[in-house]
């Protein structure tokens, strides 16, 4: 499960360990980065005895990370996988970084993989990991792949219509050269249609879910 220390994964887990039947029966691969917060630690603490797991590093800003997590996976031994929980997800605003790495509502700084943060954590890293995981998801059987979805990837939906969406009725894809410039950062459009920065985040993240709708 990715994003196990962000509010949502550890809500998640907190519901888990409330099923003797699920717990019991099911060896869970956590993820963090870059440190386990006290709250995950608390919490798994608390996990009953028979609730066995792994607690692994995984930054989803690069690739050599992705891959080496992976790896560690298809190493070990195992239990064959019935669930993969794609949960990690995030929204960068440029503010958000110092002013000398923030230019015109563009974020500037890209990952350590030469690409534009929302449009890695939050799709790329995703198909990263289902094409190296999916072999190892075994045939015939009752497995599950379950993406943490949002309703800013539909411009219509009320509450994007009156924010981050009010002048722009439409997503980047589909524009020239649109998933080149997506992954680069260069989304000049998102910067022209007013709002403020936060709102062009919002049209980027919005982008990189419905990438993620497409893919599952």
């Amino acid at each position: 499960m990715t994003g196990s220390a962000g509010g949502i994964g550890q809500g998640f887990i907190s519901q888990f360990l409330l099923s003797a039947e699920h717990y019991q029966q099911y060896h869970c691969i956590y993820t963090y980065y870059p440190t386990i917060p006290p709250s995950l630690t608390t919490l798994l603490a608390s996990a009953p005895p028979e609730h066995t797991y792994d607690l692994l590093p995984l930054d989803q800003s690069s690739i050599p990370s992705l891959i080496a997590f992976t790896k560690t996976l298809t190493s070990r031994s195992l239990p064959p996988l019935r669930a993969i929980l794609l949960i990690a997800g995030g929204v960068f605003p440029s503010k958000a970084l110092p002013p000398s790495q923030s230019q015109n509502s563009l974020t500037s700084v890209p990952t350590t993989s030469n690409f534009e943060p929302t449009f890695q954590i939050n799709y790329f890293s995703n198909y990263i990991l289902l094409s190296a995981l999916l072999p190892s998801l075994p045939l015939n059987s009752k497995c599950r792949i379950v993406f943490m979805s949002s309703t800013t990837h539909d411009p219509r939906w009320l509450s994007n219509s009156l924010g981050a969406f009010k002048n722009y009725k439409e997503l980047f894809l589909l524009k020239k050269d649109w998933l080149r410039k997506l992954a680069e950062g260069r989304t000049e459009e998102y910067s022209n249609v007013g709002g403020g920065d936060f709102d062009v985040a919002m049209r980027r993240y919005g982008t990189s879910k419905l990438l993620m709708n497409f893919l599952m």
